[in-house]
This record gives structure tokens, C-alpha cells and sequence, in this order.
């Protein structure tokens, strides 16, 4: 009796893996067509840019992930210390578990400037309401530096 409520123990509180979330950035390369990681826009500004969004769920559950795109100005150069920051866009997927999926995103930008980090935050869920919106509060986040810089007018 001793060893079987042993063994039943174990197989109830046996591991079932680690739960994690995927989360990456990929681009198109333009010869194949396959989505790489890399080659990502060092421009912005007057056309769109395509980048696409991987999410891969790994939790055991099926989850609702939100997707919030910053773009933000920094100063200073050794210590950089955010200046200004902009919502370019907010999108959500719900995903089973096991399952990953790729969205493409139109990265654009009415803000011009040099040196610009876009950085795309995934939450479990919905952003705080009640908490900044940044890395600080993302459960995954991911980024690439931009220019963006003026549109030329004739």
C-alpha cells in the first residue's frame, strides 16, 4: 500500500517540462523569402517596413498575449536614459498551447531622429493599467535600432 501511494505521488508531481514563451523578431530575406533573424530596417520613415512577430506558446495553456511597439529617444551616451517615448501600435493573439505563430507588422513612424530604439513588449494578457508600459514590465521583450529621418519635400 506504501508503495503504490508512493508511486501515484510521483506520477501526480511529475515535472511536465518547463513552460516558457517564445518571442523573436524575424525579417524577410529578400533572395529566398524566408523569415530571418536579421537584416532589420536601420531606416523608417515614408514607407512601411515589414518585420513579423513570432510568438510560440510553451506555457501548457492556452494564453492571450498582447504585443505593445515603442519607439523611443535616449540621451546621453555612456548611460542612456530614455528622453521620449511613443506607442507606434498595440495587437494581441491568443495562441493553444504548443502552438506558434508568426504575424507580420508594418513597422512605420511619424517621428524623425537618429539613433531610435524600437522595442516591441509581450505581456501575458493585457499591459498594467496601473504601471508604466515598458521592459520593466514586459514578460519578454525584444528590440533593433532605427533612423527615421525627415521626408524630403520638392
Amino acid at each position: 500500500l506504501v508503495a503504490a501511494s508512493g508511486v501515484g505521488f510521483a506520477a501526480m508531481s511529475t515535472d511536465r517540462g518547463e513552460q516558457f514563451t517564445e518571442f523573436y523578431i524575424l525579417t524577410e530575406d529578400p533572395e529566398t523569402g524566408e523569415l530571418v533573424a536579421g537584416d532589420y530596417p536601420d531606416e523608417v520613415g515614408g514607407e512601411a517596413k515589414p518585420v513579423h512577430v513570432g510568438i510560440g506558446n510553451n506555457e501548457g495553456e492556452t494564453v492571450e498575449y498582447t504585443v505593445v511597439v515603442l519607439l523611443q529617444s535616449f540621451e546621453g551616451d555612456q548611460e542612456r536614459t530614455v528622453q521620449r517615448e511613443w506607442t507606434l501600435d498595440t495587437f494581441s493573439m491568443t495562441l493553444q498551447p504548443g502552438e506558434t505563430r508568426t504575424e507580420p507588422h508594418e513597422l512605420d513612424t511619424y517621428v524623425t531622429g537618429n539613433d531610435l530604439r524600437v522595442t516591441y513588449l509581450r505581456y501575458e494578457g493585457s499591459p498594467p493599467s496601473d504601471e508604466p508600459i515598458g521592459t520593466e514590465t514586459a514578460y519578454r521583450h525584444a528590440h533593433f535600432w532605427i533612423d527615421a529621418p525627415a521626408s524630403e519635400t520638392n
